[in-house]
Order: C-alpha cells, then structure tokens, then sequence
C-alpha cells in the first residue's frame, strides 16, 4: 500500500474476522488525510490483489497493545488465534479486540521460543487504556501489556529528530525542528536583527543538517524519509 501511495502511511495491514481488510495509519497520519489524497491508489492496489474488494472507508479508530508471556504451542496463524480472540474477549468483560491476535514477531522467531508476545487491537481509547493500566486475564492467568509502538526506517522522533526512533523512548535533548539546535522549535527565532521571526522557519535558517536541504526536519518530502 505504501509503495501504491508513493509514501510510507500506513503502519499495518490486519483481516478482521467478518473478512474486512483493516489498514491502520501512522500515528502521524490521520485517515481522513489517508482517504482524502489517496483513495484511489490505495482501492487500485487493494483490488489488483483482492478480487472482492469494493471500496475504502474510514472505520473507529484503534489501539494496539503487545501482551507478553504467551504460550508458543499456540499455532501463529490467524485460525491459531481465533481460540486466544475468544479467550480474550469471554473472560475480560467489555472487551472486544478487532481481529485475531499477531505474533510480534516473526513466524521463525515464535518457533523458537518457549514464550513470546502478541499484538492485539482494541477499539477505543478508554478501552485499551484500561488494559493498559491493569494485567489481562487469559488461560487462567493475567498478562502484562504495553502500548504498541510502530517504529520502522522512517519513524523519525520527534524530540531527537533522528529516524528510526520513537520519541517516547527518547531521553535526549529536544531538538529545533528548523535549525536542528538543542532547543525546542517553539523558542526558535532567526537570530538576525533584521527578522522578527520566532517559532517557525524563515529563510535565513531552515535546514535539515542529516540532508543538508533547506526544509524543517519533520518535512515528508525528506529524501532519507521517503528512501526509508
């Protein structure tokens, strides 16, 4: 889909169990934005390989949490965790999760331990908050959980503006996105006594030192965060 649209948006791609195809954006990427400028593209690609496809619209919008400590005689496959699903959902009231459960990891890797961790995705923010805050109960047992946190190639930090990184797990320095100083981009100003510029660019100082070019850091038309 991302290759479809020319831009690396959309973070994962699920089948739900009443055989949707669920595309969940970057935390960056609203979907009205997704189905505003590509619609087209994305429903051209999603036909080129899904004969049934019928067309995009937007959904609820969904969280996903990683729960640790799950059993790996658990068949990976989505049918393997249709069982883990209803499990979930029967003995954690008012819970109701999406799709089926995913390895966070690879196939291979969950073959070779003896424990992994799963990704499942809830609807609503109150919902995966309270699972987030307390242990989920499973197999008898109650689990840990953590929010998921897509980072890939082109997810740049925020804070550190570097790629590769999430800014919650950045403890650096904030840095300005226009002039990549160690300061916020709010107290930014051009420096010259001629420009009262402050908090955003001007000509005289936006550049983004990782490609040398005159655009902010946070810019999409970056060519390390398009090559990503």
């Amino acid at each position: 889909m991302n290759a479809a649209i020319k831009k690396p948006l959309i973070a994962t791609i699920e089948f739900t169990t009443n055989y949707h195809v669920l595309l969940m954006t970057k935390e960056t990427t609203t979907t009205s934005a997704i189905i505003k400028h590509h619609r087209q593209a994305i429903e051209e690609a999603a036909r080129s390989t899904i004969l049934a496809a019928t067309g995009l619209r937007q959904d609820k919008i969904c969280h996903m949490v990683i729960i640790y400590g799950i059993s790996t005689t658990i068949s990976s496959t989505p049918e393997g965790f249709n069982p883990v699903k209803t499990e979930i959902e029967e003995f954690n009231p008012g819970l109701y999760l999406l799709c089926p459960p995913r390895c966070l990891t690879t196939e291979t890797q969950w073959k070779e331990k003896v424990v992994s961790a799963i990704v499942i995705t809830l609807v609503g923010k109150d919902t995966t908050e309270k699972v987030l805050s307390s242990s989920l109960s499973l197999f008898s047992r109650m689990f840990k959980s953590q929010c998921y946190l897509s980072i890939g190639p082109n997810t740049e930090c925020s804070r550190y503006l570097a790629f590769d990184h999430h800014s919650t797990q950045s403890t650096g320095t904030s840095h300005c996105a226009i002039c990549t100083q160690e300061y916020s981009l709010q107290v930014h100003s051009c420096g010259r006594s001629q420009c009262t510029t402050s908090g955003k660019a001007c000509l005289h100082t936006i550049k983004y030192n990782i490609c040398n070019k005159l655009y902010p850091a946070t810019s999409t038309e970056c060519t390390t965060y398009m090559n990503a």
